[in-house]
């Protein structure tokens, strides 16, 4: 319109160059520049004028900036637009160091730095996930925080996305058939009732796009043992991407994943310029004839974001061994298996794409279907963006989170200091309440984390608004006894500890020596561990992980608090969700216990919720994610307990479990010790005689 160039900071070369294509497509002139950029002469000219819109990295930005003073003076500059704003915050999701010395537009293109320039170049910061403290930052740091800047908010809101939270031993390749049961016979239907090409080379592409996609040049031959939908076993050693030849060490892997994949997830790009007049035709999605009922119960194409590069060659093998088009994507892959990736998703020829949060920023495909999270993600922010890329279409699609919700998740290894620490834990624990929820509507808790006031108070999508919350459960016992003994402070814990009767559980853990006892306290307080297991004794009927879950629950309500002030990270092992070291009864807490004490609050509370209690009610609640888990798996923890143990095998279906899970750990035991056997000389010699 102005006849000046835009410039646009973008962090990935995938997402440039997909952009730059589209623009052209309708007429625009656009290039990107950046260490993926293979005609060193697109510079140049970018910087004559010759480009209406020109995208730059951010690590290519500082370096340009001389270049993008004489285009201003030249030419003129009408906007510096900067994409995925979010990265500039420390405070954010994805914080990147490049995007914080972007703070030098304001200082190098103001009115008396540039001659020849009428005014100052507006800034523009865009991005789709950003709290009100990220959005302050980014202000700050952009220099535009006291200009007056217009902020601009939409609403987060998409009624077409179908939220919900399922419990899964994720870590465990055992969970991979149940888990993606569903999809795998989803795709199974989708294949029975595709029509049949004409062309010949079109009947095999489920086979090629599972050995092109999976089979990298650089694998080995080990293999992974799946399990089939059918109950049958399969051995997958083609598909199974393996990465010790072209990976780094395993410990320089883990080091910085979580940084890698955030920055390197990226390929170059494949054209050096896109004049306007561009290419007008695209490949035509596989998908175009799928419509209807098919699309509006998931039929589609499928996102899976795991944690880590290894869980996600996991699982796109255990897919491929199910005749399901998968593959992964991870930063640490061959750039060339990448574009593949890309390309044939983006043409509908892959289905699934399991990747770690390499993928995904420079996708724009608007028929995704499923975006399917595999363990927790790290932060509320980074799940909505991602789970974002379902639907775009419009039409009705599913974001599921799968997750152990019996243990306490960690931070992926990344270069942090110890306030960027406090802040990624922070963040996590957030992410980590919101899929304990069970009686409040998941886009609720969504938006009202990125500061919106949801007013329909449920989307009528989730899982939760679908089916309800848990039925309410009178708790008032459970907190008297637990109220009870954080109130009697000055009793010493070794007289606790010993009035307990200790199992063959936690007997080792009573009665060793004096700094394990040590370890328990602090100024005289139980510390959380330790009043678990006091309180697992008085109420055998609940485990210590439910016992944790409700200790969750009487800090929200405020009943009791954090003793120490100020809880930092911690400085060895790995970084994982912070609860309460050392509780101690508040005021509210004391006013509770004191009323229920004189109300004589015990049994006559059972099965009641309000009237006949006269002055006070009942303390009664939903139960949390981890807290329905402590109760089913409550049988399997009964067995586990010494005392317990005989009992077990009365049970035939106890019994059952018990044997094959011997049968199991037996024939493992086996393979794994013919395995080493193959390795050896002597192993080979015996092998050749038994064939003989």
């Amino acid at each position: 319109m102005t006849g000046k160039t835009v410039v646009v900071v973008s962090p990935l070369i995938s997402l440039m160059h997909d952009q730059c294509v589209r623009l052209a497509k309708h007429g625009i002139s656009a290039c990107f520049l950046g260490s993926g950029q293979p005609d060193k002469s697109v510079e140049g000219k970018a910087m004559a004028g010759a480009y209406s819109i020109v995208y730059v990295c951010p690590e290519t930005f500082t370096r340009v900036i001389p270049s993008l003073q004489v285009l201003a003076r030249g030419r003129g500059i009408a906007l510096f637009a900067v994409d995925e704003a979010h990265c500039i915050s420390k405070w954010g999701h994805d914080f990147r160091p490049e995007y914080r010395r972007l703070s030098v537009i304001r200082e190098k293109f103001r009115m008396d730095a540039n001659e020849g320039s009428r005014r100052t170049i507006p800034i523009m910061a865009l991005t789709a996930t950003a709290t009100e403290r990220v959005r302050a930052d980014i202000l700050e740091s952009l220099g535009i925080d006291k200009t007056g800047p217009k902020i601009i908010v939409t609403t987060l809101f998409r009624p077409n996305l179908k939220f919900s939270v399922h419990h899964s031993k994720t870590t465990r390749c055992a969970s991979y058939q149940a888990d993606f049961k569903e999809l795998i016979e989803m795709y199974g239907n989708y294949r029975q009732d595709m029509p049949v090409s004409r062309d010949s080379g079109q009947q095999n592409s489920s086979r090629i796009v599972i050995d092109v996609i999976m089979s990298p040049s650089a694998q080995t031959n080990q293999t992974c043992k799946t399990s089939l939908p059918d109950g049958k076993s399969g051995t997958s050693s083609q598909n199974c991407l393996q990465s010790n030849s072209f990976h780094a060490t395993e410990s320089e892997a883990e080091e910085d994943e979580e940084d890698m994949e955030r920055t390197q997830g990226d390929f170059d790009g494949g054209c050096a310029e896109f004049p306007s007049g561009g290419p007008s035709t695209e490949a035509e999605p596989k998908y175009n004839h799928l419509d209807g009922d098919c699309e509006l119960f998931g039929c589609g194409p499928t996102i899976i974001y795991m944690p880590t590069r290894k869980e996600t060659e996991r699982l796109a093998s255990f897919l491929s061994t199910c005749s399901v088009k998968a593959a992964a994507y991870h930063a640490k892959l061959p750039k060339g298996h990448l574009k593949q990736v890309h390309q044939q998703f983006l043409s509908g020829t892959l289905q699934v794409v399991v990747s770690t949060i390499a993928f995904g920023m420079g996708i724009d495909k608007a028929n995704v279907r499923n975006v399917i999270h595999y363990g927790w993600p790290q932060s509320l922010e980074a799940y909505y963006q991602e789970a974002g890329r379902a639907g775009r279409d419009g039409l009705v699609s599913n974001c599921k989170l799968y997750c152990d919700m019996t243990v306490l998740p960690s931070l992926l290894p990344s270069r942090r200091d110890a306030a960027q620490a406090q802040n990624a834990l922070n963040m996590l624990s957030q992410c980590f309440r919101y899929g304990l929820a069970t009686s409040k509507c998941r886009v609720s808790i969504l938006l009202q984390h990125f500061g919106e006031d949801f007013q329909d108070r449920q989307c009528k999508m989730c899982d939760v608004c679908l089916h309800g919350p848990p039925p309410w459960e009178n708790l008032t016992k459970e907190a008297m006894s637990l109220l009870d003994l954080l109130n009697q402070q000055s009793v010493s814990l070794k007289g606790l500890l010993n009035e307990a009767s200790p199992t063959s559980k936690n007997k080792g853990l009573l009665s060793t020596n004096n700094k394990r006892k040590h370890s328990f306290l602090c100024a005289d307080k139980l510390s959380t561990k330790s009043l678990t297991m006091v309180l697992r004794e008085q109420a055998s009927q609940r485990s210590q992980l439910w016992w944790r879950g409700f200790i969750r629950f009487l800090l929200d309500q405020g009943y009791i608090r954090e003793t120490n002030d100020v809880i930092g990270p911690p400085t060895k092992g790995k970084l994982m969700v912070q609860t309460l070291k050392f509780p101690e009864i508040t005021s509210h807490g004391l006013i509770f216990l004191q009323n229920c004490q004189n109300h004589a609050i015990t049994n006559e509370c059972e099965g009641l919720l309000n009237e006949t209690l006269g002055v006070l009610p009942p303390l009664i609640a939903h139960p949390e994610g981890d807290m329905i888990q402590a109760r089913n798996e409550h049988d399997l923890e009964e067995y586990k307990d010494g005392k317990d143990w005989g009992r077990g095998w009365a049970n035939a279906e106890i019994r059952k479990k018990r044997l094959k899970r011997f049968q199991d750990f037996k024939r493992t035991k086996g393979k794994k010790k013919s395995r080493r056997m193959e390795q050896t000389r002597r192993g080979r010699k015996f092998a050749e005689i038994g064939q003989k």
